[in-house]
């Protein structure tokens, strides 16, 4: 685990001892940040497994300041036994005194009901964390000055979520307005949906308004939605103010947008549900013509994208059919539900439908292919999403059977090969309808499953 800081000249990484190094590549010169790592229990730098896995989603745990003269890292304690969730510390090393700190985080959240998440750098000298409470239903924003790290500044309202969890999102971002305004960009929950905060943080300031924000460009920030429904993501733009809102693509499709680190430009992917094409902004040919060209000829599955009930609500529900589909045989095709279904996830959504195993069932086997999401899965409100908050495990499986139910009744359907695979929490989900005893699925793959949430790194649980 290695970076560059784009500031200076010095690379920080973590070696195989856990411990946290930088090099100075024009002094040739190597500094030990810390020297107390341990294999498999102390932790600089560099994410344990819990962390890497279920809040990070990457492995490094360090972030240099712009100028590369500070560094900040997460520190993993992994040697108490038993213990559900590591003791994470935050640390500020500067490379001129080549003094190390410690930052309090106690002052928030003791240790043991301490989550930590997001670390990112407003200027040269300050920085923002996003710390939570164990059971994740509380969220602070911290503003930490490293010309006085003692003083800890919260510069946003405690966020707070009575019947549910605060996705761990990963979504803070900072921009500069021309006039030389700096503001945060926080992603939460307001009125059953998520929105983007806008933090003015150009002094130290406090100034946050629930408005739709997401990335600079002339002072204009762009963001994504899940419109007009939730298997949609499309790109739109909002003045500063939040009044103007102008919405950049449009139709049954599914967008991304990656922006150069000046905010002047964007690469606007299309990712589906046909073939993905990407451009810059503003060109006029977004084919991807040698892709086309190449799978001309192949047998690939049609794709559906349809609703199925599971008692008053409607899933939903994305079916790969094979190639040649017959709607009148009857009592001939099989049916393979793939399931994740994890709290906040989403598999049913307008992406192109890259080659994988589903597509090969599809294609060569002759086999129905569905992905469901169901209760707990992402952009379909809150009420949805929280439904399974503290029950893990019981609303999933219901509406995986549900769909099941209704493949069951359609004559094409051959009804004694009805079968569900999950890996990971798809597997916990794939374990518990197996343990239902449904008498629509007749098979089920469980892989790698949680089976006790005692022994799992269980933020949500």
């Amino acid at each position: 685990m290695k970076e560059f800081n784009e500031g200076n000249p010095v690379q920080a990484f973590v070696s195989l001892d856990n411990n946290l190094y930088f090099h100075d590549v024009l002094k040739d010169k190597t500094i030990q940040v810390t020297n107390d790592g341990v294999n498999e229990k102390i932790f600089n730098g560099i994410a344990d497994w819990v962390y890497e896995e279920e809040i990070f989603m990457k492995s490094k745990a360090f972030e240099w300041s712009p100028d590369g003269k500070y560094l900040a890292f997460y520190k993993f304690d992994d040697s108490d036994p038993g213990h559900p969730n590591p003791y994470v510390s935050l640390h500020v090393y500067s490379l001129e005194k080549q003094t190390l700190s410690q930052i309090d985080l106690d002052k928030i959240y003791k240790k043991e009901n301490r989550i930590v998440n997001e670390l990112v750098w407003i200027d040269s000298e300050r920085f923002v964390v996003r710390v939570l409470n164990r059971i994740q239903n509380e969220s602070k924003l911290i503003l930490i000055d490293v010309r006085k790290l003692e003083d800890l500044l919260l510069i946003s309202s405690k966020i707070y979520e009575i019947d549910g969890w605060i996705d761990s999102n990963g979504k803070l971002k900072t921009f500069k307005t021309k006039e030389g305004k700096i503001f945060l960009l926080d992603l939460n929950n307001y009125k059953n949906y998520n929105h983007v905060y806008l933090i003015d943080v150009t002094q130290s300031s406090i100034d946050h308004s629930p408005i739709l924000l997401s990335a600079n460009e002339n002072d204009f920030k762009y963001f994504a939605a899940a419109k007009p429904s939730a298997t949609n993501l499309n790109l739109f733009a909002s003045s500063l103010d939040g009044k103007e809102l102008t919405q950049v693509t449009s139709g049954d499709s599914y967008y991304t947008a990656s922006f150069n680190p000046t905010l002047d430009y964007y690469f606007l992917h299309y990712e589906g549900p046909k073939i993905p094409k990407t451009y810059l902004k503003k060109m006029n040919d977004p084919d991807n013509k040698d892709f086309e060209e190449n799978i001309k000829g192949v047998k690939l599955p049609s794709v559906d994208y349809i609703q199925i009930p599971s008692g008053k609500l409607m899933l939903n529900v994305k079916v790969l059919y094979p190639p040649g589909f017959n709607a009148t045989l009857k009592n001939y095709y099989p049916v393979f539900i793939q399931v994740y279904n994890g709290p906040s996830s989403q598999m049913v959504t307008k992406e192109y439908s890259r080659f994988e195993y589903g597509t090969h069932l599809a294609s060569a086997e002759d086999i129905i292919v569905a992905y469901v999401d169901g209760r707990g899965t992402a952009n379909r409100g809150k009420e949805f999403k929280m439904s399974v908050y503290k029950k893990l495990g019981k609303y999933e499986s219901e509406d995986q059977i549900a769909a099941a139910k209704w493949f069951s009744e359609s004559p094409f359907v051959r009804k004694s090969c009805i079968a569900i695979q999950g890996w990971s929490y798809g597997g916990f989900v794939a374990a518990k309808v197996i343990e239902a005893n449904s008498p629509y699925v007749r098979i089920g793959v469980s892989v790698a499953p949680v089976t006790n949430w005692k022994f799992y790194g269980n933020e949500k649980s």
